[in-house]
């Protein structure tokens, strides 16, 4: 692999729990790391994709986490530097720029055009989905009339949601390039995804104010059929942040009463039998997420009134405990038009030694986000 740049790594014992943290990526220029529930390892764990501003354009590059060597893949206008995802195999990156969606591969920097939204329905640009063996891809789609005008960031969340736009989610085979709209509805639709081991169970959830929506988490058949919600229907009660589990056996998300960040939990649904499963009170969990293993979850944690002095948290899934691996102190401040740069977005590596996540915690609250390491070894 060709050098691109060097990363100096800075290493420093954690102010809460002693552990060594590793920051990767300067600060000079700001970088994070695709969303949690993409991957963002090779399967070696060796290499870790992440994005950073330190050219014209944003870019993404694999970083070697032995050598300190990044290389850039790819430099590209509008490129969504959160729904990408390195293939399981790791030979290839899927990532989307504008309305159209493109695979890379790896070994020779070859790209190709998988996919390209057309009018009406390419408002939002992409925002893939993908199954366990990357032939299917959801995604969810918005009418180009409907998108809310002018405002960015979190001032266009609410005004977006009670528009009450067209929408629609669209199952595309990669192999032969069929699609199939599977559902339209006049409602905002995100976060689509797909069952592992089960490329015809979708979800995908209800997007705006928990005061504007009937329910967040919805699944639905690959056919269009059995539609339903997973709990919560006109409840005060907030559930949000949802994926699968790695097993595929159940749906996880994080729970507030009433108002996100007053005292959350930590649940699973069981898809097949419709049982609610209950981890427990945790320390605010913004975006959880287990490990490959299903042993372990990792949490950043939400404090509104100090968020110098959040976490990350690693809780022990059969003994129902929790444990701070690190500081991670990010503002979760927006940063221009996106509001998830400064997302600590924690997530395992494939042999689930390692968490990666974003914060801004060196420059807080306005300055660059770099992305951060640490080891999950000894912590129970």
């Amino acid at each position: 692999m060709s050098t691109g740049y060097i990363e100096n790594f800075s290493r420093y014992r954690d102010p809460v729990t002693g552990r060594l943290v590793t920051r990767l990526t300067g600060l000079q220029n700001s970088c994070h790391h695709p969303y949690f529930y993409c991957r963002a390892f090779t399967p070696d764990s060796r290499f870790l994709l992440y994005s950073s501003n330190r050219t014209a354009s944003e870019g993404l590059y694999l970083l070697d986490l032995k050598t300190g060597e990044s290389q850039l893949l790819v430099e590209k206008a509008g490129i969504d530097t959160f729904q990408c995802t390195l293939t399981p195999c790791g030979h290839f990156l899927y990532y989307s720029a504008g309305n159209t969606l493109y695979r890379l591969k790896l070994a020779t920097l070859q790209t190709e055009e998988i996919y390209h939204q057309k009018p009406p329905y390419n408002g939002r640009g992409i925002y893939p989905g993908f199954s366990h063996d990357f032939q299917y891809v959801l995604l969810a789609q918005m009418h180009q009339e409907d998108v809310f005008p002018g405002k960015q960031g979190w001032d266009f969340f609410e005004p977006q949601c009670r528009m009450k736009p067209r929408c629609r989610l669209v199952l595309l085979n990669l192999r032969n390039g069929q699609e199939k709209v599977v559902l339209e509805e006049k409602c905002w639709l995100a976060h689509p995804q797909i069952r592992p081991g089960d490329s015809q169970t979708l979800m995908y959830c209800h997007e705006g104010p928990r005061h504007l929506i009937d329910a967040r988490i919805w699944l639905i058949k690959a056919d269009g059929t059995g539609k339903r919600p997973l709990g919560y229907v006109n409840t005060p009660d907030i559930v949000t942040h949802e994926y699968f589990t790695p097993c595929g056996r159940y749906v996880a998300y994080t729970h507030f009463p009433e108002v996100f960040g007053k005292q959350g939990s930590i649940r699973m649904w069981e898809i097949d039998t419709g049982r609610e499963i209950d981890l427990g009170k945790v320390h605010n969990y913004s975006h959880p997420y287990h490990s490959p293993d299903s042993a372990f979850i990792v949490g950043d944690e939400v404090k509104k009134e100090d968020p110098s002095s959040a976490c990350i948290w690693l809780f022990h899934v059969s003994s129902r405990r929790e444990k701070a691996l690190c500081l991670h102190g990010s503002s979760f401040a927006s940063r221009g038009q996106s509001t998830q740069d400064a997302h600590p977005h924690p997530s395992f590596s494939p042999d689930g030694s390692l968490v990666v996540f974003t914060t801004d915690r060196e420059t807080s609250p306005s300055g660059n986000c770099a992305v951060y390491l640490v080891s999950t070894e000894n912590v129970f």
